[in-house]
């Protein structure tokens, strides 16, 4: 970040509510990222080898999370796409917090629509890690 800084310079965020809802966003990239790697998990936890899955979830990272391409660059069917997906909150969501694309009662809803996406996979997480328990067999003493 310091020699990003040093040869490019860094953009200031559009306000002090768009740099609070930043960090607001930050916390929940970091929240949909865990949960979407514990749900792989959890999935593989049935098979034998996740790496499949955990291939899988990569690439739709990278597509959806609009981190190697903008969102807005996507034409109207792959938006309509994406913003069904959490993986915009790992990425673009925060981004374009930052820059000052969402207006300030836009903020509040987007960040809405992200807690939605955490309250969402900690519900399918719990119910697949009872489900994981009661399948567990543990041999030996």
């Amino acid at each position: 970040m310091l020699i990003a800084w040093i040869f490019f310079g860094i953009v200031k965020p559009a306000t002090l509510t768009h740099f609070i809802a930043f960090v607001m966003a930050l916390i929940m990239a970091l929240s949909v990222s865990f949960l979407l790697g514990y749900l792989v998990s959890l999935v593989a936890f049935w098979f034998m080898n996740h790496f499949a899955l955990s291939w899988t979830l990569s690439g739709f990272i990278t597509i959806f999370s609009g981190t190697f391409l903008p969102i807005w660059f996507f034409p109207d069917s792959w938006v309509a796409v994406a913003n069904m997906l959490p993986f915009q909150y790992m990425g673009y969501i925060p981004a374009a917090i930052y820059l000052g694309h969402f207006s300030v009662s836009e903020l509040w809803l987007v960040l809405a629509g992200g807690a939605g996406w955490i309250i969402g996979l900690l519900i399918l997480v719990q119910w697949l890690w009872t489900k994981a328990v009661r399948r567990l067999v543990v041999q030996g003493g």
